[in-house]
């Protein structure tokens, strides 16, 4: 390698660190048991395009993709093997009118909220947000496509 292209290669994962040190917006699932986030699906606010307030990706796409790989390893003790809205799940939110985030979440977190509160910083590079209980977030209850793009415009 030779010295330009090292440094060039040096300053563009100096610019990956500076977007991975911003708030982000996406998905996640809480572990109870193991008291920790799993399969977080998340991007930096300032790549968000096209309006959107947070990742288009779905809780179900997500599931059943690992649904996919854990039947083709075998495993059959996998949590995949469960219906993914039985596992608590949420969604942060960035609202580009008023700069402040939000998690969209069930009641169920309001147990684990002290545990819950410093992952989610963490993990979204958050300072401040707050938690808004939905009812598709309730443990048994997804989304339809149609309802998260209805959702997800009326900010």
């Amino acid at each position: 390698m030779t010295e330009v292209e090292r440094k060039s290669l040096m300053k563009e994962m100096a610019s990956f660190e500076e977007i991975k040190d911003e708030p982000s917006v996406g998905i996640f699932w809480f572990s109870p048991e193991k008291q920790d986030l799993f399969d977080v699906s998340s991007v930096p606010v300032s790549t968000l395009k096209n309006g959107l307030n947070t990742i288009p990706k779905l809780h179900k796409n997500v599931w059943a993709k690992n649904y996919y790989k854990a039947k083709a390893k075998g495993l059959k003790d996998s949590i995949y093997f469960t219906d993914y809205t039985q596992i608590p799940r949420g969604r942060v939110w960035y609202d580009r009118k008023t700069g402040e985030f939000k998690i969209t979440v069930g009641s169920w977190y309001k147990q684990y909220e002290q545990i819950l509160t410093p992952l989610l910083q963490i993990e979204f590079n958050l300072t401040e947000f707050k938690y808004e209980v939905d009812s598709h977030w309730e443990l048994g209850h997804g989304w339809s496509e149609h309802d998260f793009t209805v959702y997800a415009e009326k900010d």
